[in-house]
């Protein structure tokens, strides 16, 4: 993740809390190059294969797609 992507997610990060799925959502991070790691309040934790490594705005979109479940959840 570059720095302006972890800005980026730091200013949306407002926003996805107030969806009914980000509600419980307390951090985003990028564990390897294509692997994007959801953690929610509770300990709950769900990782997302992305299978190259996304910025901008497809990053965003892929974690909007695991948050509403379109996307395959490990």
């Amino acid at each position: 993740m570059k720095n302006k992507d972890i800005n980026m997610i730091a200013k949306l990060m407002p926003a996805l809390r107030m969806t009914k799925q980000g509600a419980n959502l307390e951090t985003i991070s990028l564990v390897e190059g294509a692997t994007i790691e959801l953690t929610f309040h509770g300990g709950e934790c769900w990782t997302v294969h992305t299978g190259k490594t996304l910025h901008s705005l497809k990053l965003i979109k892929k974690i909007v797609k695991a948050l509403q479940g379109q996307v395959e959840i490990y």
